[in-house]
C-alpha cells in the first residue's frame, strides 16, 4: 500500500512540475528569435485531471425569454389590453419542450437554436423561429403573438 501511495505521490508532483515548467532547462531557442509569437496558454491544475475543468458561469451563457399573448387585432404586437397566455403554448429549442412563459437558461455563446411553437386552442405566429447567442449573458426575449382557433 505505501509503494502504491508512493508511487501516484509522484506522478502528482512530475504533473504538477512539469505542468508549471516552460521549455527545459532553457537549451530551446525562444520564439522571438524565429519570429514566433507565443499567446498565453491557459494552464489547469491538477484536480482538472480527476475532476475536470470548472463550469462555466452562468454571465458566458445566454437566456431565451418567451412570453405568450392573445394578439386580438391581429397586428402582431402587444397592445393594451391584449392578455398574457399562461400554459397555453408550447415551444421546443434544443429538442426540449418549455411550457409558455419559459425562461431558458444556459444557452451556449455563439451557437444558434431553433424554436417551434404550438397551442390547443392557439395559433402562435412566431417571426423569428432561430435565435443566435452573439455575446457573453445575452438575453434575447420573445413576444410571441397567438390567434385564437375558432
Amino acid at each position: 500500500m505505501a509503494k502504491r501511495l508512493t508511487i501516484l505521490t509522484a506522478a502528482i508532483l512530475a504533473c504538477v512540475f512539469f505542468a508549471g515548467v516552460g521549455p527545459a532547462l532553457g537549451s530551446a531557442p525562444s520564439g522571438e528569435e524565429f519570429g514566433i509569437s507565443h499567446e498565453p496558454r491557459q494552464r489547469g491544475n491538477i484536480l482538472d485531471l480527476f475532476f475536470g475543468p470548472a463550469p462555466r458561469l452562468p454571465t458566458e451563457r445566454g437566456k431565451l425569454v418567451i412570453y405568450a399573448f392573445h394578439d386580438a387585432n391581429g397586428n402582431n404586437r402587444r397592445d393594451p389590453g391584449e392578455r398574457e397566455l399562461h400554459d397555453k403554448i408550447r415551444c421546443t429549442v434544443d429538442e426540449i419542450t418549455y411550457q409558455v412563459p419559459a425562461l431558458i437558461p444556459g444557452l451556449d455563446l455563439s451557437a444558434g437554436y431553433d424554436i417551434e411553437c404550438e397551442g390547443d386552442d392557439y395559433l402562435p405566429l412566431l417571426i423569428e423561429s432561430h435565435v443566435f447567442i452573439e455575446r457573453r449573458g445575452q438575453i434575447i426575449r420573445i413576444d410571441l403573438p397567438c390567434q385564437k382557433l375558432n
